[in-house]
């Protein structure tokens, strides 16, 4: 009877020792496969990311990040990648709480200098202040809020400027005078105001002047400008359009670096400074419009404005009148 016992004790035993070994084993596959699956989910959401895909990228790392067992390496990356991803779309509070998980997962994160963009490597920092701020009992910095970011850029602006001179210069020449066809080109900050309003300062290299044509005379005034406008700007926002049409407005000022009256005649040239019958600053009013679409990371614009002088740029006798202006066709690109 006690043998009895002991077969039966240990056949129960056995049973149940290989009934958990075949449990373990089934996990253990099936954890394999949600990983496996995961890795090459990622590898996707990577791949459409890097194509600017976005939407589904996102799509594909959520459903990834749903697993209860997916491994720390692959939640660290599935997290960053997510914040790329929505940083790209402009949904700035999202890519926040993409970040501050990763950061939840290694406090220590720092991103790739050449991979990242400057951004993504802001917003890391900004989130992390703000939970050392929160773990402190207070908050320290200033951060780039959703708001703020959507908007904030550097780029650089060029355009062609068609130039004209106002005032008293033609009827002293005796002679109208045409426009003067040249560049503009230099660099813009937009600093953010709220959603549709923002600042933006520029520093644009800018030819003005006018020029004329007289039988076999060619007339040109060559007055060449370092320009620094300062515009209020007022961006139209539509829904799920990545075109953004805008206005702004401001005063400039300019910075004489070049007053030159240049004679053509055949082969001859001949060239007479102006500097000292042309102020040395031009202060001015510019106004203009037009559209800016957002490409990833990137935001290119187009526009028109219009820029004239405030006061006469002549430095010679008071009743003497000469102002700028100046038509111009823009191009950007901002980041």
């Amino acid at each position: 009877m006690v043998q009895q016992t002991q077969r039966n004790f240990t056949s129960f035993f056995i049973i149940g020792f290989l009934f958990v070994c075949v449990n373990c084993t089934g996990n253990a596959i099936a954890f394999t496969g949600i990983t496996g699956d995961c890795v090459d989910s990622l590898d996707e959401a990577e791949e459409l990311y890097r194509t600017g895909n976005f939407d589904q990228s996102i799509e594909i790392t959520i459903d990834c990040l749903e697993e209860d067992e997916l491994p720390e390496e692959e939640t660290l990356r599935a997290y960053r990648l997510l914040g790329l991803s929505y940083i790209a779309q402009d949904i700035l509070q999202e890519a926040r709480w993409a970040i501050s998980r990763l950061l939840e997962i290694v406090p220590d994160f720092e991103p790739d200098p050449v991979q990242d963009p400057p951004t993504f490597s802001r917003l890391v920092e900004d989130v992390r202040e703000e939970k050392q701020a929160a773990n402190n009992g207070g908050r320290t910095g200033t951060p780039y809020t959703a708001e703020s970011m959507q908007s904030l850029q550097f780029g650089v602006r060029g355009g062609i400027n068609f130039a004209q001179l106002r005032g008293d210069l033609s009827d002293a020449l005796g002679f109208d005078l045409d426009t003067r066809n040249g560049f503009a080109i230099g660099m813009f900050l937009s600093i953010p105001l709220g959603s549709s309003f923002a600042l933006q300062p520029e520093a644009m290299y800018s030819m003005k002047g006018a020029s004329a044509e007289i039988q076999n005379l060619s007339v040109t005034y060559i007055f060449d400008y370092l320009e620094i406008p300062v515009f209020a700007k007022y961006s139209v926002i539509l829904d799920n359009s990545p075109v953004s049409p805008h206005f702004y407005a401001g005063p400039s000022l300019g910075i004489s670096l070049d007053s030159t009256l240049r004679l053509q005649e055949g082969g001859t040239t001949q060239e007479e400074d102006l500097s000292d019958e042309i102020k040395a600053t031009d202060f001015g009013l510019v106004f203009g419009a037009g559209a800016d679409i957002r490409v990833g990371v990137y935001t290119f614009g187009i526009g028109l404005r219009y820029g004239f002088s405030l006061d006469s740029i002549a430095d010679i006798e008071e009743d003497f009148d000469i102002q700028n202006s100046v038509f111009s066709i823009t191009f950007s690109i901002g980041y």
